[in-house]
């Protein structure tokens, strides 16, 4: 199983575009998402969640997640903050 992790972004396209290439590259089998990643905009975690799949990604909150984010990460079921998650799929 490939099992990528990020943190940090920071709402930065940069960061974005690079996470692009990279699952693009390697097509891992779960992204972990640990934090600080879309800040405060909705928009940013949209552009991140269409990238890395939300049936393949997991979230943690970072110190900078507003309860927006949370509550978006939580309407995704892709957030596991303070959570138990069992993966249903299987690696290809």
């Amino acid at each position: 199983m490939k099992i990528l992790v990020v943190s940090d972004l920071h709402s930065e396209d940069e960061a974005l575009e690079t996470l692009r290439l990279i699952i693009g590259k390697n097509n891992p089998d779960l992204t972990l998402i640990l934090g600080d990643s879309a800040i405060d905009s909705i928009d940013y975690a949209e552009r991140m969640l269409e990238i890395t799949k939300p049936e393949k990604t997991l979230t943690i909150n970072g110190n900078n997640e507003t309860s927006t984010l949370r509550q978006y990460f939580n309407a995704k079921k892709v957030s596991v903050d303070n959570k138990k998650r069992k993966m249903t799929s299987s690696p290809a």
